[in-house]
């Protein structure tokens, strides 16, 4: 019979697939991979795969980690000491779990946000309800889930993989980098390029680098698509720029603390989601709008000492964020005699500025630009035969499924 007293301490987590390449997943094995390390047994029940076999040699191929253990589904999790909830809908089957164990919710991102307003939209909130032990990455999570829930959580700072992101001390161009996810609406990629598109119209000589998805939609100016790159030439791309912009809506991405690490001054949006992590020395955060955002790279691009400074600081900042000091924080919390809860520094914001904003009057050609970024596309129904709506609904509904089925 099971005896945690008795046995290697073991640790399960629930994870949705392993076929995603995103930094999320990343997160989620390189802290799995860190218990393991530290002399846990991991097993990793992943919701969607084809085989055991399969998605173990997928997670090693995808992300260069290692698991012995790895599961297909989530119906039969076997007794141990930890689970980990990693995504909403995992957080109640780890509640329903029978046998005596350490219930974590490991929470990336405000997950209800990311849903319209509806039946999952309200399961996702009330997963925050559930009898788990919530761990946020960075802090403005923890106070998030405080102020909504009253719910204390412990957090981890946001680290880099400080031997892939480092500064390479080579010239620079007079570019920058775009973290482009459309298919993620909370990177803000319309919202981006509306900013890019203003600042071509301001500074045609700046070049611009899109990445982080092989989307190839076409834009009005000149751009170059890099598509989807490995780590090591994300590094690569953050010493060739001199800027990088970097939008999050909701919980910071790790991307700007991996620009950061790299030496890259880097530009993100200002608001509550943003202060607590952002060191206001080290980013410049920018009011949520195309023109503020566009005037912000331009601000940067013009003054050589306020860039310099954000390169030094944001060197400083990140040389004692590595990524293994991040994983040994999650290890060291979760040890049976800590009780560690939220500090109080935690609630303290670290970006203290205001956001960076442009109120100037613009030409007719840029505010064309800046309305037309709000207006949803029109609507191909009434070019379609009356006779074939039926047929398209059904087609629609069919590409619906599958997407959703996509991002679980």
């Amino acid at each position: 019979m099971y005896n945690p007293k008795t046995t290697r301490k073991s640790a399960s987590w629930l994870v949705a697939t392993a076929s995603d390449k995103s930094g999320g997943y990343r997160t989620i094995f390189e802290h799995a991979k860190a218990m393991q390390n530290a002399g846990w047994e991991i097993t990793l029940y992943i919701r969607e795969g084809k085989s055991s076999e399969s998605t173990r040699k997928l997670i090693e191929r995808h992300f260069s980690i290692y698991f012995q253990n790895v599961v297909i589904g989530w119906n039969q999790i076997l007794p141990c000491d930890a689970v980990f909830a990693t995504i909403w809908y995992s957080a109640s089957v780890v509640e329903s779990l029978t046998f005596k164990c350490r219930k974590y919710y490991f929470i990336q991102d405000f997950e209800p946000v990311f849903l319209p307003t509806g039946s999952q939209y309200i399961a996702a909130k009330n997963s925050y309800g559930l009898s788990l032990e919530p761990i946020t990455l960075g802090r403005n999570l923890s106070v998030l889930l405080q102020k909504q829930y009253g719910l204390k959580s412990k957090n981890i700072d946001f680290g880099a993989d400080l031997s892939t992101y480092k500064y390479l001390n080579q010239k620079r161009e007079l570019a920058l980098c775009f973290t482009y996810q459309p298919k993620k609406q909370r990177r803000c990629s319309a919202l981006g390029i509306t900013a890019l598109h203003i600042l071509k119209i301001l500074r045609p000589e700046i070049t611009i680098y899109l990445y982080g998805s092989n989307d190839k939609s076409k834009h009005p100016f000149s751009h170059t698509n890099l598509g989807f790159l490995s780590v090591e030439d994300c590094n690569e791309l953050y010493n060739k720029c001199i800027l990088g912009v970097c939008l999050s809506a909701s919980n910071p991405s790790r991307i700007p603390f991996e620009m950061m690490a790299s030496g890259l001054p880097v530009i993100d949006l200002w608001g509550e989601n943003t202060c607590y992590d952002y060191p206001d020395s080290s980013i410049t955060l920018s009011k949520d709008t195309p023109l503020s955002i566009a005037m912000a790279i331009i601000d940067m691009l013009d003054d050589d000492t306020k860039r310099n400074a954000l390169h030094k600081n944001a060197l400083a900042f990140m040389a004692e964020r590595d990524i293994s000091n991040e994983t040994a924080s999650l290890t060291k919390l979760i040890e049976p005699n800590n009780a560690q809860n939220t500090s109080d520094n935690t609630f303290n914001k670290l970006y203290k500025k205001d956001a960076f904003e442009c109120k100037e009057k613009q030409t007719s050609q840029i505010q064309d630009l800046i309305t037309n970024y709000y207006l949803p596309k029109p609507s191909i129904a009434h070019k379609i035969p009356e006779a074939l709506h039926p047929l398209c609904k059904y087609l629609k509904n069919i590409f619906h499924v599958i997407t959703v089925n996509k991002r679980r």
